[in-house]
């Protein structure tokens, strides 16, 4: 259940276009690096204008 106590104590966030508490899994965006709920996780839903980010380095032991 979702309550103003688990609101303020989220540590996923709020999406970064709507606002929207993310409860779940946030998506975050590959262009712009930002955190999304589920219907504003696509570039072309929250107006992206970011550049592609390149992937992450493999780690190497």
């Amino acid at each position: 259940m979702i309550d103003d106590k688990n609101i303020k104590n989220s540590k996923l966030g709020r999406c970064s276009y709507c606002n929207k508490v993310l409860t779940f899994l946030p998506h975050t965006c590959q262009y712009c690096g930002k955190k999304f709920c589920r219907k504003h996780r696509l570039p072309e839903n929250h107006s992206c204008e970011g550049n592609p980010q390149p992937p992450p380095p493999p780690k190497t032991s």
